[in-house]
Order: structure tokens, then C-alpha cells, then sequence
């Protein structure tokens, strides 16, 4: 980021927000939750199909069950981190790999929502520092920049 922020911020003049850096299996496991009750019922973005299935029927059973999101995604997260302890990862996030960075406003810190040409501008400066394509991802909406496999 040391290197994206200040070609951004010269070529656009605007701060912008990072909302997602480095997670630990719970966080990993919530922005998995959330991907599958907001948008993709199949997981599709996560490539370990095995793994995305197994952590969808934990949802379904918690679901079924009557179970708060709290006690379905402690129960996702025990596996995402059994799976981290076998080498297995669900996201560049896992391993200091990967940031997400906002693109709705945040009245909290005054950054204005990321416009269309900003983003685009954000995704090829990002795109140029770390060798690795920028995504647009909507669950929620935001830029993910990947910095290492």
C-alpha cells in the first residue's frame, strides 16, 4: 500500500479506505458467510471446491437449526482454521496476501464513495505495483488487490 496510496492520491487528489487486510479463520469465515447469504449460494470465487461445500452445509445445518449467524460462523470458523493448520487457504487474506479496499463513502473518516473512473484508476495502479490483476468483487462491493500467491 506504501506504493498504491501515493499514485492514487496524485493521480486522483482523494483519500480511500482499506476495510479488509489480513484475517484470522473468524473473520475469513463472517466474509464467507456473507458472500453466501448476500450473493453466491455456491461460494464460486473460492477455488478448494471441497472445502467450499463442506463450509456451505455448516451454513445450511445452521440455517435449518435455527442457529444465529454468531454460532454458524464459530462453527465455519473451527473449520477454516483446521483447514489453515492443514495448508489449506480459503483467501489471499489469510496470509497477509490480499487487501480489500472500499468503495462506498465512510462518513466516519470523510472518504468520499470511490466514482467508476476511480476505481478504474485504483485497479490498473494496483494492478502495476503488484504484478497481479485488481478485482471488483459486489459482496460487499469493494476492490480486491491481491500482493502474493
Amino acid at each position: 500500500m506504501d506504493k498504491i496510496a501515493p499514485l492514487y492520491f496524485a493521480k486522483v487528489g482523494e483519500k480511500f479506505n482499506v476495510n479488509s487486510g489480513t484475517r484470522d479463520s473468524w473473520h475469513q469465515a463472517e466474509a464467507m458467510y456473507v458472500v453466501y447469504v448476500t450473493k453466491d449460494k455456491a461460494l464460486s470465487k473460492y477455488k478448494n471446491r471441497k472445502a467450499a461445500n463442506e463450509l456451505i452445509e455448516i451454513i445450511k445445518k445452521g440455517q435449518r437449526a435455527g442457529q444465529s449467524k454468531d454460532v454458524i460462523v464459530r462453527t465455519m470458523a473451527d473449520l477454516v482454521e483446521k483447514y489453515f493448520k492443514d495448508g489449506i487457504l480459503m483467501s489471499d487474506h489469510q496470509k497477509a496476501g490480499a487487501i480489500d479496499i472500499a468503495i462506498v463513502g465512510d462518513n466516519a473518516t470523510g472518504v468520499l464513495p470511490m466514482t467508476g473512473p476511480q476505481q478504474k484508476i485504483m485497479m490498473e495502479i494496483a494492478t502495476k505495483v503488484t504484478g497481479y490483476k485488481a478485482l471488483l468483487e459486489t459482496s460487499p462491493l469493494h476492490i480486491h488487490i491481491k500482493f502474493k500467491e
